[in-house]
């Protein structure tokens, strides 16, 4: 940066670089390295908008970065950071939108902001916005699908907020009987438009629990595992362990929750996806009941005088 402070090429590839690290930071559930990587990004695009203003596409760049960081900090339960860069992404995109109505990815961009914002009033237990949050993003987007239906990849980007947004509403802290049946809807909508992705089935076999429903609800996990082709991770366990507890076959259940549990201490889940952990500190009580009790240590038998 020192021997190219004129480069826009330059300085734009850095911001780059550093975004990118921080995506690898983020997809290896290392969020507070993510967010720092984040937080290098910024003053330098913060410098190409103030240095460029007439280049919409480095807004657009801050604003990502913004939403990026936003998102690491939520993981990291410090909202209120997480609020601000939140507050200073939607700045940006709102203007963006207004100011070039015409071009759908910003219209994209916001929709997934807003997904995002959804999922950070669900953390902080804040259902009326969160609610209101995930439908904006569901409008704008459908609206993306309805007006480019050539362009694929706001179908696809449908399908994510769908799910994104189901399985939020599934495991809403205080959760009414509207939040399961708005979890059913657009988990089905999801799966219709990837029917292949076995990540939108485990969010459908979740949104019919939910709503109550046990029968399709272990149907969408099974299908979830076969197009996985694999015995499934932590949420599938603690889906299915639930689905067959409530079914009233103990057995099943034990052997999930036992392969959820193994090797977790209690009340220690973090990191991951904020609706698996709100879903397994709610049901962790329930799971751990169906366990055998430990074996006692030997130094822990009394001694025979």
């Amino acid at each position: 940066m020192r021997n190219h402070p004129d480069d826009l090429a330059y300085r734009e590839g850095l911001v780059g670089s550093y975004q990118r690290l921080g995506n690898f930071y983020r997809h290896t559930f290392r969020f507070d390295k993510a967010a720092a990587e984040y937080r290098r990004a910024l003053p330098l695009a913060e410098n190409l908008v103030t240095d460029q203003p007439a280049r919409p596409e480095f807004r657009a760049i801050l604003a990502q970065t913004f939403l990026r960081l936003a998102d690491q900090l939520s993981r990291l339960a410090q909202f209120d950071e997480a609020e601000h860069a939140l507050g200073r992404w939607q700045e940006i995109a709102e203007r963006l939108v207004a100011d070039f109505p015409d071009v759908p990815s910003y219209r994209n961009q916001l929709a997934l902001g807003s997904l995002q914002r959804g999922s950070m009033e669900a953390q902080r237990g804040r259902n009326g916005g969160a609610r209101a949050a995930f439908e904006r993003a569901y409008e704008i987007q459908k609206s993306l699908v309805t007006g480019y239906p050539d362009l694929t990849r706001y179908r696809v980007s449908l399908g994510w907020i769908c799910y994104s947004a189901a399985v939020d509403f599934a495991t809403l802290n205080g959760r009414e009987a509207r939040d399961g049946t708005r979890a059913r809807e657009l988990a089905l909508e999801a799966v219709a438009i990837e029917p292949q992705e076995a990540g939108y089935w485990k969010g459908l076999a979740l949104a019919e629990y939910s709503a109550g429903d046990l029968d399709a609800a272990l149907k969408a996990a099974t299908k979830s595992l076969e197009i996985q082709k694999s015995n499934g991770y932590r949420y599938h366990w603690l889906i299915l362990a639930l689905i067959h507890l409530e079914r009233g076959d103990r057995e099943q259940a034990r052997a999930w929750a036992e392969r959820l549990l193994r090797d977790v201490a209690p009340g220690s889940w973090s990191g991951g996806e904020p609706d698996f952990v709100r879903l397994a500190r709610e049901s962790e009580g329930r799971l751990r009941a169906l366990l055998p009790p430990e074996p006692r240590r030997s130094e822990d038998r009394p001694k025979l005088e």
